[in-house]
This record gives structure tokens, sequence and C-alpha cells, in this order.
């Protein structure tokens, strides 16, 4: 990452490039911000953001947050194992609802994909009690055996909702195909 000028958190001229499903994505912002999180987490956060994405187009977005990991002192964008971390299974019984597709954003078209959420009462205390003893943590979420999101627990969820991100309605879709499978 490329940044013409930081000031404490606020960072302006920015340019972002990783790799992601095997191609080069790039991000270029006006503004944005860098807060540290435990665990060895940063999370950045863009602004006025213009995103080419390979085959998935070029397009704007108001904004586009970002977790990456620290390694060395430097953000990296290589998959570091992460090893025993809390973990919490979710599957077709524990949802009040079938899970359904949807987005986080404003309407832009090109919003993130999320997973709705609505646990069972039963499922609903048990993620209150997993995320209440797990505050300030990475965490694993799982469908099955297989890990489908690693949070960050930043508080204590109640209500059984919850959101799942997704960076494609591919992998989207998958996920909420095999959380739905009774």
């Amino acid at each position: 990452m490329q940044v013409q000028h930081r000031k404490g958190d606020a960072l302006t001229g920015i340019h972002l490039a990783m790799k992601a499903e095997g191609q080069d994505w790039k991000f270029d912002a006006k503004t944005g911000t860098s807060s540290n999180m435990p665990n060895g987490m940063v999370s950045i956060v863009l602004y006025d953001v213009q995103a080419d994405m390979g085959s998935k187009g070029r397009f704007h977005k108001d904004h586009m947050k970002f977790d990456f990991r620290m390694l060395d002192g430097k953000v990296t964008t290589k998959k570091i194992p992460t090893t025993n971390l809390a973990k919490f299974t979710i599957g077709a019984a524990d949802l009040a609802v079938p899970a359904a597709l949807g987005t986080n954003g404003v309407g832009t078209g090109h919003d993130t994909i999320v997973i709705h959420l609505q646990f069972t009462a039963a499922k609903t205390d048990e993620f209150l009690k997993f995320t209440r003893e797990h505050m300030h943590q990475q965490t694993q979420l799982l469908v099955g055996s297989k890990v489908v999101a690693e949070p960050y627990i930043q508080s204590e969820i109640s209500g059984g909702q919850a959101d799942l991100d997704f960076s494609s309605i591919d992998q989207a879709q998958a996920v909420a195909d095999a959380l739905n499978k009774r």
C-alpha cells in the first residue's frame, strides 16, 4: 500500500494493490483511515475509491473496508495460518429462517455481498455466549467443517442476527446453499 500523506490515522492519496482470486486488484482513493486492532490486525477504510478488480470490472465506490494482518510491522495480504482460534459452527437446524443473500451498501451496485442469518432461540443464546466470551479476539465461523469466515469480535452480539460478508456472489451462494441444506 502506498500513501501520499499520513497524519495520525488519516490517509490521503492511497494506492492499494493486492492479488485476489488469482488476479491483480488495484484500489485508488483520495482519503482513508487506518486503525490498529488487537491480534495484529489493521483496519483500513478508503473513501471515494476507484477500483480495478480484474475480470470483475472497474467501478467507483463511496467507501470500502479492508482488514489486514500485520507481519513484521508491515501490512500483508499473505494468508497467515490461523491456529487455535475459537470456533462457532452453524448449520441449517440453527437457523430460524433460511439464510438469505443481500448487500450491506447504499445501492451503488457494487456493495458487499452478505448472507443474513437469523438464529433459533437456542443458537441465539449460544452465539451471545460465544461473542461475549471471545470479545476482542479473532474467531472462526464454520458451516459443517468448512471455515467460511474469520471475524474479529468487537462486542457481544445479542438478538440472534448476524451478517457474513463475501467478496463474490458465488462464494456467498455456496455458503448460503450449504446453510440451507436440511
